[in-house]
């Protein structure tokens, strides 16, 4: 009888421990800061997981906040929603879960005009990093001129992704409501 139980406490002793609980994204998000698409929103089954922030009344400092969270959540975007349903004097900050680098091989570009001053305007191309939004696609077609040649022909697009020579323009959904803000330069 000593034996067996001498038995049991050298298993119980040398069998590891249940598996505690780890949030699914450990580790911030990679990415250089974020940009933000107003007056865009993304559907709710992208959703994966939300915080209401004190609403400051100030749109970058909210929209960093919500990018905050975002990113230490280990997510790449997020959606600022002015009527999301939290307690009053907060705005809610749901993340998004896109589909990414390793899976993802290709790149997200976003597109920023820049005005000189001097009445001359241009579009800017800026790289979000290698993650997809998907089911947004409204047209595609083959990659193919200089950068500016196709950003002329893609600058009307909210973001555009380029896969196996392909690119394809996205168009966020509209809400007067909410702000799309996804990570730049994230790996």
């Amino acid at each position: 009888m000593l034996a067996q139980l001498l038995v049991l406490a050298l298993v119980a002793a040398t069998a590891s421990a249940a598996p505690s609980y780890h949030p699914p994204n450990p580790s911030p998000a990679k990415c250089e800061g974020f940009f933000t698409l107003p007056n865009r929103d993304i559907a709710f089954k992208f959703d994966d997981g939300f915080k209401d922030i004190v609403a400051t009344g100030d749109e970058k400092l909210d929209a960093k906040a919500c990018w905050e969270y975002a990113r230490d959540t280990n997510h790449y975007g997020a959606v600022l929603n002015r009527n999301g349903g939290g307690p009053a004097g907060t705005i809610r900050c749901f993340t998004k879960a896109f589909h990414r680098y390793p899976q993802f091989k290709g790149m997200t570009y976003y597109f920023r005009e820049y005005n000189y001053g001097d009445g001359r305007v241009s579009t800017m191309r800026g790289i979000a990093g290698r993650y997809d939004v998907m089911g947004y696609d409204v047209e595609s077609g083959k990659v193919e001129g200089t950068y500016a040649e196709q950003d002329a022909r893609w600058k009307h697009c909210d973001l555009l992704t380029e896969l196996n020579g392909t690119a394809y323009c996205k168009m966020l959904d509209k809400n007067t409501v909410s702000t799309v803000i996804l990570g730049n330069n994230c790996q």
